[in-house]
């Protein structure tokens, strides 16, 4: 909204987005911590190693997904704000 996008633009410009990556994220994250920690308890250490770990899959699954709608054009490439025009 900041470049003058209208309100609605911008929700659906962002649902497309980040839907994709989001949901491959969560999928592997989720899958992965309940593999590995299933029946661990937060107090556990278990339940925490598995959760770090399964943060960090999640992330290396979605980057192609990312890299895919950057390449597509239905995301914009991180850079420097102030080089934007």
């Amino acid at each position: 909204m900041q470049g003058g996008v209208p309100f609605g633009e911008a929700v659906r410009d962002a649902f497309y987005s980040e839907t994709p990556s989001i949901t491959v994220m969560e999928v592997v994250a989720i899958g992965t911590d309940v593999w590995l920690a299933g029946e661990a308890h937060i107090s556990e250490p278990l339940f925490w190693a598995a959760l770090a770990f399964s943060l960090s899959v999640g992330l290396i699954a979605a980057y192609p997904v990312n890299v895919a709608l950057i390449a597509a054009g239905v995301k914009e490439g991180m850079g420097n704000p102030a080089e934007r025009g």
